[in-house]
């Protein structure tokens, strides 16, 4: 690596990382914007790091589509595993918005989600966090106006266990996301929330 050279690497470096938020500015001409939560290692304090994630999916045919979680505080949710979304700057362009994966097990609610991805049905998607331990809850996002765009799923087959998987693909027209402020001694003491109106291209 050449001299000098460090300050740009870094801005690439800025670009492709998974867990980033930079915001626009007349000096950045091109600006990718991602960030991935995961439910077990979520950036807030260590030491009161959210560990489980549950989505409850609303279709404006089905209804609640249940899950099998037993969790007492998203009962019949379905459990996330992962979750991802990211935006794109370009440059002199309006934001451009990828869709929100869900990275989860197979469960009752997968018959119902591929057929809310072949009938493009419109969903509610509320995604909540919540520390295992207290039960407090720290991350939320609400998905309006929501349809699955693409469902990638596969299972393993190993002697006598076995497991499946799927990344559920979600567009949406107004996201909400909101971060609660948890204190030193697990208390919320505030929180900050954006809200983005995708399908008009302006905050709400």
């Amino acid at each position: 690596m050449a001299e000098g050279g460090d300050s740009g690497d870094a801005a690439n470096d800025l670009s492709v990382k998974e867990i980033a938020m930079v915001t626009r500015s007349a000096k950045v001409r091109g600006v990718v914007v991602s960030l991935c939560l995961v439910a077990t290692a979520l950036w807030t304090q260590p030491s009161w790091a959210a560990d489980r994630a549950f989505a409850k999916i609303t279709g404006s045919s089905q209804g609640v589509i249940e899950g099998d979680s037993t969790f007492n505080l998203a009962p019949k949710s379905i459990e996330v595993l992962n979750t991802g979304f990211g935006m794109e700057v370009p440059p002199s362009a309006k934001p451009v918005v990828g869709p929100l994966t869900l990275l989860k097990r197979f469960d009752r609610a997968s018959p119902k989600l591929l057929l809310a991805a072949f009938t493009a049905e419109s969903l509610l998607v509320e995604i909540n966090w919540f520390m295992d331990q207290t039960g407090q809850r720290t991350v939320s996002i609400v998905l309006d106006g929501a349809a699955i765009t693409k469902i990638d799923a596969a299972a393993q087959l190993d002697g006598t266990s076995a497991s499946g998987f799927e990344t559920v693909s979600l567009s949406y027209t107004r996201i909400t996301f909101t971060s609660r402020i948890i204190d030193a001694s697990g208390k919320v003491s505030g929180t900050v929330m954006v809200c983005l109106d995708v399908a008009a291209g302006k905050v709400c």
